[in-house]
């Protein structure tokens, strides 16, 4: 794995060719984004999956091939995505990605990626894009989780309205003005912090005595790995 971390941008594909490989649930949740954002999405399965006949019932501009996937599908295509797990499609793929320099990532299946789907938490256009470079996936999806319950909490999509009114009603002049001095007053109250769970410091399991001294003393059950502690987001007055 590389040590270098991945850098995060945002593709505007709205309109742009993407292909999905798979016939799975995680294929059809992969197409079912990639249509939220604009992209004219072909799909290539072995069989039409109830999630697939589902997907395609309610979006029907969705290109559907049952059929192998062959190097050739990635012609013209702007991303490719292998979402099941299948070492023969991956070695028919991957290269061939590479070869025509087209983003690639196979879920789960590393080797030919060039990137990798990232954990969003939303509120109206605000994204903010959450990854720990493959390392520690599950991380990821408790960040995703804590972060998008304090955007809701907080009715950030609200705020973020506002400010995107007042830029659009202020003249050119004194627009970055006023949006900076808007939005320099929002601050996050709270902390992020672990609750109680295994000791990541063990190297090992501890010595313990006979059987019949009774059992060793135990903390606090786990209740999960981490969450946002009395999170609150402090809006400015408005202007």
């Amino acid at each position: 794995m590389s040590l270098a971390p991945p850098l995060l941008i945002a593709l505007e594909l709205e309109g742009r060719p993407v292909i999905v490989f798979g016939q799975s649930g995680e294929a059809a949740r992969r197409c079912k984004t990639l249509l939220e954002h604009g992209a004219r999405v072909t799909v290539v399965a072995e069989v039409l999956s109830p999630e697939l006949a589902e997907l395609h019932a309610q979006n029907p501009e969705l290109t559907l091939h049952l059929r192998e996937p062959e190097p050739e599908d990635l012609h013209g295509q702007w991303l490719v995505v292998l979402a099941d797990r299948n070492p023969a499609w991956l070695q028919k793929l991957g290269p061939a990605a590479e070869v025509a320099h087209i983003p690639f990532c196979a879920v789960d299946q590393p080797g030919f990626n060039s990137f990798s789907h990232v954990g969003v938490a939303k509120a109206g256009p605000l994204q903010l894009g959450i990854s720990t470079a493959g390392r520690a996936p599950g991380l990821a999806a408790v960040f995703k989780r804590e972060l998008q319950k304090l955007l809701d909490r907080s009715n950030v999509e609200e705020l973020v309205a506002k400010v995107v009114r007042l830029r659009e009603s202020s003249a050119p002049a004194e627009r970055s003005d006023r949006v900076r001095q808007y939005v320099q007053a929002i601050q996050i109250d709270g902390l992020i912090r672990a609750l109680d769970g295994p000791n990541l410091g063990e190297s090992g399991p501890a010595e313990s005595g006979p059987a019949e001294s009774g059992p060793a003393e135990s903390g606090p059950a786990e209740s999960g790995l981490a969450e946002l502690s009395s999170g609150e987001l402090q809006k400015p007055r408005d202007p």
